[in-house]
């Protein structure tokens, strides 16, 4: 039987901060087991995780026992922490990308567009921010923390998406290490390749506004598949552009540009 794909493991490098002594008595403790250090981490990290790969049911146990006796949790209390503890981001960001598609699709409204189809689009706006609204009670009530005096629902769309790579990309493996660098910059040439490149899909598709159904899904994957075709264009897709996407309101340049650098993880 073949492997699923979420079992496989490959080599990853991380960069741990130890000092001589624990890395002294780790290998010590490897060398008792007859194991290497990094298969002493990956069995910690398997039974911890509870994967496959796992070592027993007693060992997952007392790995999670070990986690929570260590208070993590209580000491990293942002929106973001609170998404990954409860597998909540996917469903989060799809709440928060219908969010703000509909409101660029209020914003660049026609003129003669019809009222009825602007007061539809009020009222799903209106409708899906309950739904973001919910998240940040959900939040509030977790934390214990019913004030909401530090808390506003613009104040954790904006942690959520400081942190969206490590929330919704398996291949980012820490969260600590997801907030923003220090002078990390959009590209203005990239952004605007972008954005043009969406423009184009647009008007070859003859629409003005994001199409519903399973028309906008076409667009986005042919969008993908233009940002292919421009030369070193895919390679030089950063973080901060896609962030910068989603400030200017060009929401299916960046699902098409996440969707390419996704299958080009499974490119030979």
């Amino acid at each position: 039987m073949a492997e699923n794909k979420n079992t496989q493991r490959k080599a990853r490098r991380l960069v741990l901060n130890l000092d001589n002594e624990e890395v002294d008595r780790l290998s010590r403790y490897a060398i008792r087991g007859g194991l290497t250090v990094g298969t002493l981490l990956e069995d910690f990290a398997a039974d911890l995780t509870g994967s496959a790969h796992s070592c027993g049911s007693d060992e997952r146990d007392l790995a999670g026992k070990w986690y929570d006796r260590h208070g993590y949790e209580y000491e990293a209390g942002g929106f973001s922490q609170y998404l990954a503890r409860y597998d909540a981001a996917e469903d989060f960001f799809r709440t928060l990308d219908s969010y703000d598609g509909l409101a660029w699709d209020l914003d660049h409204a026609d003129e003669d567009d019809e009222e009825d189809y602007k007061e539809y689009l009020k009222s799903e706006i209106a409708a899906t921010r309950e739904d973001l609204e919910s998240y940040l009670n959900d939040y509030l009530n977790d934390t214990n923390d019913g004030s909401g005096a530090e808390y506003t629902l613009e104040a954790i769309i904006a942690d959520a998406k400081a942190h969206r790579k490590a929330l919704t990309d398996p291949e980012r493996e820490d969260l600590t290490e997801r907030e923003p660098t220090e002078g990390a910059e959009a590209s203005p040439e990239v952004v605007g390749k972008l954005e043009a490149l969406e423009n184009n899909v647009y008007r070859e598709y003859k629409v003005n506004s994001k199409p519903a159904g399973r028309t906008w899904l076409y667009m986005a994957l042919d969008l993908a598949r233009k940002i292919t075709e421009e030369p070193g264009l895919l390679e030089a897709i950063t973080d901060a552009d896609l962030d910068q996407l989603t400030e200017d309101n060009f929401h299916t340049a960046r699902h098409a540009a996440e969707v390419a650098r996704g299958l080009m993880k499974y490119t030979i």
